[in-house]
């Protein structure tokens, strides 16, 4: 079987790091990494994912914003609609934390995970626009988590929404194919336990 090596635990105890350090990028994202790779640990294990491959999953969840540490701060941290120019570069994030993780090869699948949190099941996602059979499943959790968890957390222009309403908006998303339909069904019967994951509570 799989096994974690001393060498794994020490890169995990980094990206627990890393994590805290981009999150502290803007005061609305406090704990968002953890929380989304929190909640993505939960709903791979519910979907039967070995231990360690759960593991994994929570690593790309800590690390999936990583490129947004080059994103100027008046960009992440305002609170104003964004311009075109300034949409692009955000967007640009999830390109740039392949190009910061992709040259670590032991971990080259986190990295492909992490960097396509934003892409969905139609294919209209970015940067890549993958779909279908090119996203893998952990990219999907990471996805779906990503979205639960920045709706949970208050933001400057918005409280933290319920769970219910947040379970709304996923399945929504489903049926216009921006998101998993399997990931959003497991978190549809486990709603308080991933709601509490999101939220990083233990």
């Amino acid at each position: 079987g799989e096994v974690v090596t001393s060498g794994w635990c020490e890169f995990r105890q980094c990206a627990e790091i890393l994590a805290r350090i981009i999150d502290a990028k803007s005061p609305y994202t406090e704990r968002h990494s953890r929380g989304v790779a929190s909640l993505a640990r939960h709903i791979a294990g519910r979907m039967g994912f070995s231990p360690v491959a759960c593991e994994k999953i929570e690593v790309a969840g800590l690390l999936h914003d990583i490129g947004k540490l080059q994103i100027p701060d008046e960009i992440i941290e305002g609170t104003a609609a964004l311009n075109e120019h300034e949409f692009d570069l955000m967007k640009s994030h999830s390109y740039a934390t392949l190009q910061v993780l992709h040259r670590l090869d032991a971990i080259r699948e986190i990295a492909l995970w992490a960097a396509h949190h934003h892409e969905t099941p139609d294919g209209h996602g970015y940067p890549f626009r993958l779909g279908g059979g090119n996203l893998s499943l952990e990219a999907r959790i990471i996805n779906v988590a990503d979205i639960f968890q920045a709706l949970a957390q208050d933001r400057p222009y918005r409280g933290g929404m319920a769970p219910d309403a947040i379970l709304a908006i996923l399945q929504d998303r489903v049926a216009g194919g921006r998101a998993d339909a399997g990931v959003v069904a497991v978190i549809a019967a486990d709603l308080d336990p991933c709601y509490r994951a999101a939220l990083a509570v233990t």
